[in-house]
């Protein structure tokens, strides 16, 4: 599995610091429970749990999952690390305070059904938070899926949590430095929608 070569190596390959925009987000919100798909190494979830969040995380790769939960010993923190994909995993509906897809990319015939089963999660009054590669991210080199079919527009992201009472979608130029596969220019969408 592609997941897995990749997260077996020695280093974190996407840094051990938390997104920007995800830690911009999360420090405006009071504690509670958040939910991270596909968070890898854990970079997100630790800071969350850092902050005082109860935080639950899934992701695919066994060599993904034991480095956070290493991590999070080192830092002596806990969080809830799930081998899981999205779509088998089982989680109670509005059970979560936060949700933060932070490049939680599928495909585009699968992404809608993703997006709203992550939104029913989410407890009334709840914050959604999303960080993705856009369409024209194909133009720049600093990481991401190599295929349109797996980029997002702002049109696809409005209509995928068009149940949000407040949303706010922006398409924008970013400079990543997020260890050595996300660094340079990059076309994102950023999401942060309220239930």
């Amino acid at each position: 599995m592609m997941w897995e070569e990749r997260y077996a190596g020695g280093d974190l390959i996407y840094g051990d610091r938390p997104n920007v925009f995800f830690k911009q987000q999360l420090d405006l919100l009071p504690p509670g429970r958040i939910l991270l798909p596909a968070d890898g190494q854990g970079r997100n979830g630790i800071y969350a749990a850092g902050k005082g969040w109860e935080v639950v995380c899934f992701d695919i790769s066994q060599s993904a999952r034991q480095k956070a939960l290493e991590l999070a010993v080192l830092k002596k923190l806990t969080i809830d690390y799930i081998l899981s994909g999205w779509e088998e995993i089982v989680l109670q509906d509005e059970s979560f305070d936060a949700i933060a897809l932070i490049y939680a990319h599928t495909p585009d015939d699968k992404r809608r059904i993703f997006h709203r089963k992550m939104a029913g999660l989410l407890k009334q009054g709840g914050t959604i938070l999303l960080e993705a590669f856009s369409k024209e991210q194909l133009k720049f080199a600093s990481g991401g899926p190599g295929n349109e079919n797996m980029l997002y527009s702002v049109e696809d992201i409005q209509q995928d949590f068009n149940m949000l009472r407040k949303i706010s979608v922006e398409k924008v130029t970013i400079t990543l430095e997020e260890g050595r596969l996300h660094k340079g220019d990059a076309s994102v969408i950023r999401l942060c929608g309220k239930k």
